[in-house]
């Protein structure tokens, strides 16, 4: 933990908003950019990228406990540079940031979440908010154990949400417990979409439709694309939309 607190405490960070000029040039309305916020080191909160790149879910657990202070001092380091990232987004020209959140109680605990995440995503959130922006939360995992403090969080929304198998809690669930002004990215689950033939997909998708209606939803796939997935299905999620608009 001293070697990735003297890694960040000298850490410099400059704004570079060339990809994303270049790509909204290239798609305009066509696409939805949505940069990263935190730094390529990381790309999410720190107690997360402690979780997931530097001690691991067990050393993490094992350190809090032996070590508190010091895991205090290194979230505060990570935290300090990502609140700098924060900052030079909100002044530039995106509309809405992302971090890979990863979002799941499968590696961490509900307390854990609320006390050491929530607090740097709410603080991100408030400074895009500050100038107009939002921020999307990654969450692919399990979460129906943290719903209620994703609903009472300041994040926009949530990107990958998905429902079982890959998660833990249905749409049907997610519509009635997640704030109705927060916006979800997802739903089109990735065994589903891998498995089912385009008539259960059509199917899939149209109740999908009528359990989210009602609340901002972009239909999506949930997380990655399975590598068996057709690009005749996209065209049939196409075609469903928008024939719904």
């Amino acid at each position: 933990m001293e070697a990735v607190r003297a890694l960040f405490d000298d850490m410099t960070l400059m704004p570079n908003s060339t990809d994303y000029d270049v790509l909204c040039e290239q798609y305009g309305e066509d696409a939805l950019i949505i940069p990263m916020l935190a730094p390529e080191i990381n790309m999410k909160s720190g107690f997360q990228s402690m979780v997931e790149f530097w001690l691991g879910t067990e050393g993490i657990a094992y350190a809090m406990a032996d070590y508190p202070e010091e895991v205090k001092k290194t979230l505060e380091s990570m935290h300090r540079i990502s609140r700098i990232a924060a900052e030079l987004c909100a002044d530039s020209q995106a509309e809405c940031f992302i971090t890979w959140e990863d979002s799941s109680t499968t590696n961490i605990s509900p307390s854990m979440y609320k006390d050491y995440i929530v607090p740097e995503l709410n603080e991100w959130s408030d400074i895009l908010a500050g100038k107009g922006k939002m921020y999307m939360q990654h969450a692919c995992g399990h979460l129906k154990n943290i719903i209620d403090i994703i609903s009472a969080s300041k994040v926009s929304g949530i990107e990958s949400l998905s429902p079982p198998p890959t998660g833990d809690i249905t749409m049907s669930e997610v519509a009635r417990r997640l704030d109705p002004k927060k916006f979800v990215v997802g739903g089109v689950e990735a065994v589903i979409f891998e498995s089912s033939n385009l008539d259960e997909l059509e199917a899939y998708t149209k109740e999908l439709l009528n359990v989210m209606k009602g609340r901002p939803f972009v239909l999506a796939n949930s997380d990655s694309r399975p590598p068996g997935v057709s690009f005749e299905k996209f065209e049939l999620l196409s075609r469903i939309v928008r024939e719904k608009a």
